[in-house]
């Protein structure tokens, strides 16, 4: 079993990945959101044989975050002009009712069938924007079992022609690795150090598809004085990631604020001095074969 060395602020730790996940942990209903989502996505395919979808690559394509109910969380992005997008948004068991729309900057609806508002957990819109713009995706929590908080993810995909024979893995099956990598992090240090919990002033989940050398960043409030943790997973074939926190004028937040070592699973822990925004940057430095290949990043906080 791999050993992981991880840095947390007070030396270094050399730990091992825990046998069997725990219940009831907010790693394991962001898991159960995304597996709701990813579910929607396989189903498409199967209803559409003669399309198939993958992630945009316009960016950032996963988002997840922890909701109250009534709560909505907006995203822009950038849409390309003749693809056809698909929007599917999934939660944990205790969702019964969420949201999404597709919006202009203005805040109108980009279509006239850009809002799914039926009464279910994985609501989809299909969109292709006449021109490449930057867009609004709203995600709301309309009702959750007992008016409780609860896990929503937001894919954002697109649909392409299906060639040839259909491969081994999906887009879906990348997606979740790179998920699960990161999560089975967030369990280690939540079992061996201390708990954390993902934040709750936005997304607190950012994932994408990379090509070698890519970097992705993401701007973001964090609050003074909470203590963060940064942390990314990726999928089989990523062999070094690195994550960084900057400033918006893109020098370091702080002096520790990057992890550039050589591995897959990089780490930062940073507490403002106040309330500011940050922008965070996560890099797919190498690559088996320089394949493409997906990475997620997680933005927690130490409950200690």
């Amino acid at each position: 079993m791999k050993k992981m060395v991880l840095w947390f602020g007070l030396g270094v730790l050399i730990l091992s990945p825990p046998a069997a996940h725990a219940q009831g942990t907010p790693a394991d209903w962001m898991d159960a959101a995304l597996e709701n989502a990813l579910k929607k996505m396989q189903v498409y395919e199967t209803v559409a044989p003669e399309e198939r979808v993958d992630f945009s690559r316009n960016g950032f394509a996963l988002y997840g975050g922890v909701f109250e109910q009534g709560d909505n969380m907006t995203q822009e992005v950038t849409l390309s002009g003749g693809v056809d997008y698909l929007f599917l948004g999934g939660g944990d068991p205790s969702v019964i009712d969420t949201d999404i729309f597709v919006r202009t900057l203005a805040g109108d609806l980009a279509c006239p069938k850009c809002k799914d508002t039926q009464e279910d957990s994985t609501p989809i819109i299909f969109f292709s924007p006449q021109e490449t713009g930057r867009f609004v995706i709203d995600l709301q929590l309309f009702q959750s079992q007992e008016g409780r908080d609860s896990y929503l993810v937001l894919l954002i995909l697109k649909r392409i022609p299906a060639t040839g024979a259909v491969a081994q893995a999906s887009p879906a099956d990348w997606m979740d690795q790179a998920l699960e990598d990161a999560l089975k992090n967030m369990r280690l240090i939540s079992a061996e150090i201390e708990e954390l919990d993902f934040t709750r002033n936005g997304f607190a989940v950012y994932g994408g598809l990379y090509e070698q050398g890519d970097t992705m960043s993401q701007e973001i409030s964090l609050s003074g004085d909470i203590s963060y943790v940064f942390l990314a997973g990726g999928d089989k074939d990523v062999l070094d990631s690195n994550l960084f926190v900057r400033t918006p004028s893109g020098g370091l937040a702080c002096a520790k604020c990057e992890d550039v070592e050589p591995d897959s699973y990089p780490i930062v822990v940073f507490t403002p001095s106040a309330t500011d925004r940050f922008v965070i940057a996560l890099e797919l430095r190498s690559s088996q074969g320089g394949e493409d290949a997906y990475l997620v990043l997680l933005i927690l906080k130490r409950m200690g």
